[in-house]
């Protein structure tokens, strides 16, 4: 076998080792890249819980502070009612104490109703971060088949050309 033979069943091994290396080294590639966006969205949907229960908490703890005041406000009318000299117990007192107290129902209800809406846009939000990883760690599965078929593919090729230049070497030698 001459050099030039020998050199051309050589440099396709060779291109076929280093297309094998740079399909798996690109594929690694993608799927850390894959992995790190499936993280990042996994910690934006723990982000995203963790607010959606904050909000539920800070509703509440203002609709408290609504029913504290209105007691509060409650006790005060009452006050001014006996103050009059009228029965606090009767009559249009009575409704007055009533319609405060119905007041107060409605605006803790709608703080409630307000938190409960900011919670349920976080918990949209963590579905969403949860779909994107799971939609990253799939990419990131797919890249490494991708790479294992670009591998395969370089060793056939490879293989093929060193058959060929085999073939036309023992043709001539």
């Amino acid at each position: 076998m001459n050099f030039m033979a020998a050199l051309g069943i050589v440099s396709p091994v060779a291109q076929g080792i280093f297309g094998i290396q740079a399909a798996k080294s690109g594929a690694a590639a993608k799927k850390r890249q894959a992995d790190y966006q499936a993280g990042i969205a996994r910690l934006n949907a723990q982000v995203a819980k963790q607010n959606a229960s904050y909000a539920l908490q800070v509703g509440e703890s203002q609709a408290q502070r609504i029913g504290m005041a209105s007691r509060a406000q409650a006790g005060q009318i009452k006050v001014a009612q006996s103050g009059s000299g009228l029965d606090v117990n009767s009559g249009s007192n009575v409704e007055v104490q009533e319609s405060q107290r119905e007041i107060a129902r409605a605006d803790q209800a709608t703080i409630r109703s307000n938190a409960a809406h900011r919670a349920f846009g976080y918990e949209v939000e963590a579905m969403n971060a949860t779909a994107q990883g799971e939609l990253a760690t799939a990419a990131g599965q797919d890249a490494e088949t991708a790479g294992d078929y670009a591998a395969w593919s370089s060793i056939l090729g490879t293989a093929s050309s060193v058959a060929d230049k085999w073939m036309q070497w023992s043709k001539v030698g």
